[in-house]
């Protein structure tokens, strides 16, 4: 068995439409400063748990994820749901996320 300890893995879930987004905002603060404290290279983030997202949604994981990357992070998106690929599509943001 190996384990590799130059990753970190985070699940996303939750509403992030609007009016859920408050709430998102303090996980997404506590696992940047996780982060920061392991120097850690890549970040998984699974976002197989968001229930609900929106456009505004979107645009904070987009700004989460380049401040991931401006301070030497490499996050990746994994497991998104086909609802969210569509809305992705329907925002034209897939280029975003990949």
């Amino acid at each position: 068995m190996s384990i590799d300890t130059s990753i970190i893995s985070a699940v996303l879930h939750g509403d992030w439409t609007r009016p859920g987004l408050v709430k998102q905002l303090s996980s997404l603060s506590e696992l940047s400063i996780r982060c920061k404290d392991t120097g850690v290279g890549e970040v998984h983030i699974d976002c197989s748990g968001i229930d609900h997202i929106d456009k505004n949604g979107f645009q904070v994981l987009h700004l989460w994820l380049r401040s991931l990357h401006s301070r030497g992070f490499q996050p990746k998106i994994t497991k998104l749901s086909s609802a969210i690929r569509e809305l992705q599509e329907y925002y034209g943001l897939q280029p975003v996320f990949e």
